[in-house]
């Protein structure tokens, strides 16, 4: 089987240049998404036309279209599945018709010319998790949506920025954390989320005074299944809402999710939905004339927890809003029992 020119890997119109080797390694993003951002540019990757002109494969064709031959740039942008996530990312890239006879290095080289730390970080994250979908594709027949594609990429750069700042810490052995009574006049929120394979996802919010009496539970289920991170943000959003909607003045949330407290407290722009989510929160705790927002161990967010597995039960209307069940309160430790 020949192979037509126009489907022969595109030239590089631009020189590798010493400046866009260190544009790529200076970028806070993960070491695993460098060196394969690097091998992209290198034209190193092992696209199907490569495999094909060295005899590895019996055809150079896309997996995920099963139309054109897979070029990198095919791979990365003119694939329909391809096209459609760059136009449907935070970037609203459209290389096809924009750049539509450039090369890898062409785009990239473009990207780095706005010099803008978290446009660069989020477009090299979108080319390794395309490449990592479409990997998935092929090795394993296992298709990964869009959503999910965003949702991994954000997971993933979550992930590196908390553990290089330090907010990733092993928690010590045989210690188990408690719910700790805010002062007086002041609020506590705990927010949990859980997800079901197959069932969707939920939620579990408790507002408690100061001496531990619960002002307001909710237990809301989804039927979608959204990335942990998300569904904890819309959990401490939701928590918040609930607060505004009772008038408090000074609250104190707790959330079991480190990932979640690190991008509240990170001042860089999040282009993702869990940074518009954050983005809310920020908006909501305006309304408060004290907020604050605390990691706290799983042992400390145990009735929050409870009522978000609770949400998976028969509710109407998939939500409970009121007290704290009665049927749950067997389940909490000892100390945290509701007379």
């Amino acid at each position: 089987m020949a192979i037509d020119n126009k489907f022969r890997d595109r030239p590089s119109s631009s020189r590798h240049s010493k400046e866009l080797w260190q544009w790529l390694w200076k970028l806070q993003v993960p070491p695993k998404v460098q060196i394969c951002v690097w091998k992209m540019l290198q034209r190193a990757l092992p696209v199907k036309v490569a495999l094909f002109q060295r005899k590895a494969v019996p055809d150079p064709i896309c997996e995920r279209c099963g139309e054109d031959v897979e070029t990198i740039e095919h791979a990365l942008w003119d694939c329909p599945w391809s096209s459609f996530f760059c136009r449907a990312s935070p970037l609203r890239l459209d290389p096809a018709l924009t750049y539509p006879t450039a090369s890898l290095t062409d785009l990239t080289i473009e990207v780095a010319k706005i010099k803008e730390e978290e446009v660069s970080s989020l477009f090299v994250m979108l080319l390794w998790v395309n490449w990592y979908a479409r990997n998935m594709r092929t090795f394993q027949g296992k298709d990964i949506t869009h959503a999910e594609c965003f949702q991994l990429a954000s997971k993933n750069l979550l992930e590196y920025h908390a553990c290089k700042d330090g907010m990733v810490k092993i928690p010590t052995p045989h210690t188990v954390a408690h719910w700790q009574h805010p002062r007086e006049g002041v609020f506590k929120i705990n927010s949990d989320a859980s997800i079901m394979k197959g069932e969707g996802s939920s939620i579990g919010v408790v507002i408690r005074a100061h001496n531990g009496d619960v002002t307001k539970a909710l237990a809301r289920k989804y039927n979608q299944a959204f990335a942990v991170d998300i569904m904890e943000a819309i959990a401490c959003h939701e928590g918040l809402k609930l607060a505004k909607e009772l008038q408090l003045e000074h609250v104190e949330a707790g959330t079991d999710c480190q990932l979640l407290v690190h991008s509240f407290i990170n001042t860089h722009t999040n282009l993702t939905y869990l940074g518009g989510v954050i983005d809310d929160i920020r908006k909501l705790m305006t309304f408060f004339r004290s907020f604050s927002l605390r990691y706290i161990p799983r042992s400390a967010n145990v009735m929050a927890h409870l009522l978000a597995r609770f949400a998976f039960s028969n509710l109407n209307n998939n939500m409970y809003s009121g007290f704290f069940p009665s049927e749950l309160t067997h389940l909490l430790p000892e100390d945290e029992r509701i007379a």
